[in-house]
Parts: C-alpha cells; sequence; structure tokens
C-alpha cells in the first residue's frame, strides 16, 4: 500500500538533490529515509532517481511525478496558509519574484509611489537572476523571461524587449568602430547569461532594410548575469556590452552611450507574467496593473 507521507519525503530529496542533505532538512536518518524511498519506488514501480556517487538525479519518471506533486503540496501549502489567515483575519504580505535586470530598469523606480498610494498592501519582493520553480518559492506573482517547466500555471505575455550592443565614444575612439556584427569576434564583449543558463552558439541579426539575415559565431568572451556589473564595465571605456536596449536607453538619451549596429535588429525576449492556478486575490490582480502600467511608462508595448 502507498504510504503518502513518503511522497512528501521523495520532494524533499528532488529538491535538496541528495540523501544525506535531505535526511538533516527531514531529521530523518539516511539509511531509514532511502528504505522509505526504495519503497515508495516499489509501491509506484518506476526508479524515481538515480543514484550517484554523493548526490541524486531525478529520473524522466521522477521528475514528471516531482512537477505534480510539487503543485500539490503548494496548492495544500496554500490552502493551510490561506486558513490561517482567514482565521486572524490579517492577511500577509504578497510575495513577488521579479527578474533582477528588469525590475531595476522598469518597475523599481515606481515602486515607492505605488506603495504610498497603498498603505494597507505589504510587498515581499525577491529579485532573480535565474528561472525560478514558483511553487518552490511560495510566491503569488511572478515575472520572468522564461516558461517555467511547472505544469497548471497561468501565464501571460506582457512585452517583449529588444536586445542590442553597446559601447561608449571614448571606446570607438580608442579602439575603433566595429562596422557589421562579423567583426564583433575582434573585440572584447561582455552579454548576459539568459536566465535559463542557455548561451546560443550563433548570434542572429537581422537588416532592418533588406530583411536578410546574418548569423555570426557567438565569441564572447565574458558572460554575466547582472546588468549592473555590465554597466560599470561600459563604463571603464574598454569593452562592448550586449544587453537589453532598456539599459542603456538614458545613456543613449545623454550621449554617454552608443548602440552599434543601427541597421540591424537583434535578439527579443519576451517577458511574462506567471501565477499559481486558482489564486483569486484582489492583491495580486492590483499589481499586476501597476507592473503594466511600469511597462507602458518605460514604452516596451
Amino acid at each position: 500500500m502507498l504510504d503518502y507521507n513518503d511522497l512528501f519525503l521523495f520532494i524533499e530529496v528532488a529538491k535538496c538533490g541528495s540523501f544525506s542533505v535531505a535526511s538533516k532538512v527531514l531529521n530523518l536518518s539516511q539509511p531509514q529515509l532511502s528504505r522509505r524511498i526504495q519503497k515508495l519506488e516499489k509501491s509506484l514501480g518506476v526508479n524515481l532517481f538515480r543514484r550517484l556517487a554523493s548526490s541524486v538525479e531525478l529520473t524522466d519518471r521522477g521528475e514528471d511525478l516531482y512537477q505534480k506533486l510539487s503543485l500539490q503540496k503548494w496548492l495544500l501549502d496554500s490552502d493551510i496558509h490561506n486558513y490561517i489567515l482567514n482565521l486572524s483575519q490579517s492577511p500577509g504580505a504578497l510575495k513577488i519574484v521579479l527578474p533582477a535586470v528588469f525590475a531595476y530598469h522598469v518597475i523599481t523606480p515606481h515602486l515607492p509611489a505605488f506603495i504610498q498610494q497603498h498603505p494597507e498592501l505589504k510587498l515581499q519582493i525577491k529579485y532573480s537572476h535565474s528561472a525560478v520553480n514558483i511553487y518552490e518559492s511560495g510566491a503569488d506573482f511572478m515575472v520572468s523571461s522564461s516558461i517555467p517547466k511547472q505544469k497548471a500555471l497561468l501565464i501571460k505575455t506582457i512585452c517583449n524587449c529588444s536586445c542590442g550592443f553597446y559601447t561608449t565614444p571614448t571606446y570607438l575612439a580608442n579602439y575603433g568602430n566595429p562596422e557589421s556584427p562579423d567583426q564583433l569576434a575582434k573585440y572584447l564583449v561582455v552579454s548576459y547569461i539568459s536566465s535559463d543558463g542557455h548561451t546560443p552558439d550563433d548570434l542572429v541579426f537581422t537588416h532592418n532594410t533588406e530583411q536578410r539575415k546574418f548569423v555570426v559565431s557567438n565569441r564572447t568572451q565574458l558572460l554575466i548575469n547582472d546588468d549592473l556589473q555590465a554597466e560599470a564595465m561600459l563604463n571603464s571605456n574598454q569593452i562592448i556590452v550586449g544587453g537589453y536596449d532598456f539599459c542603456f536607453s538614458k545613456g543613449i538619451v545623454g550621449g554617454e552611450y552608443i548602440k552599434l549596429f543601427e541597421d540591424y535588429s537583434f535578439l527579443s525576449v519576451p517577458f511574462y507574467q506567471i501565477t499559481p492556478p486558482h489564486k483569486k486575490d484582489a492583491r495580486v490582480t492590483l499589481f499586476a496593473e501597476f507592473i503594466s502600467d511600469c511597462i507602458k511608462q518605460a514604452k516596451l508595448i
């Protein structure tokens, strides 16, 4: 007979990535935990983990079960949390996850005014540099540039953000001007790692008038996940930076930065609004409207 408690043990082992770490979290001996998982695998008739020297990896069946159980556990935790809130009649903080780069330039400047307009609202915001599991984070609302693997989420595209390559007038005076994308390999370039950790082998540019595509081998020497670091490097006048156009728009207006390859279009990255299922909360709707207003002010739609 299936012991449902073992399913919760399975979730914790999957999150921790090893029996030794999970046993400490669960305050359960490692041999006992291992036996419980083996019993679960026998009950289900499938192998859930690949046992490695010092860790474990989910099998395809294990990954599928983990995604489904993560949702169910989140719903259960959410129901318990809402029950406690209803008893106390004191709503907790709205938990938000925002991509750090996007938030810094598009949302954060408007947050103080938003909070002042809604003194009854309490927010708890976490800024991410990589993909986040919304169920594990416990978030009520999330913005992401990648579609999560978790199932049954409510996902809406809120904007598409164009990207380009930038440098400074001093850099061009000292190192010369790359006149076309295929010359990038001759220069020192820094660009961003995507939220899912993917780095393309090729960079694809489209000529704006001729609509011809140019494929350039991606020989970027430096990959980072924080645009503030990129801006600091750009201000050193020793490098070319690839990133979101919204990161450098003010510098373009002020003449501090120059956008390269104006005749070409580069990458466009969609951003998504993500909420868990069955999340009926007026505060979520209010914050989503605020995000939409921020995007409009940034002229991203």
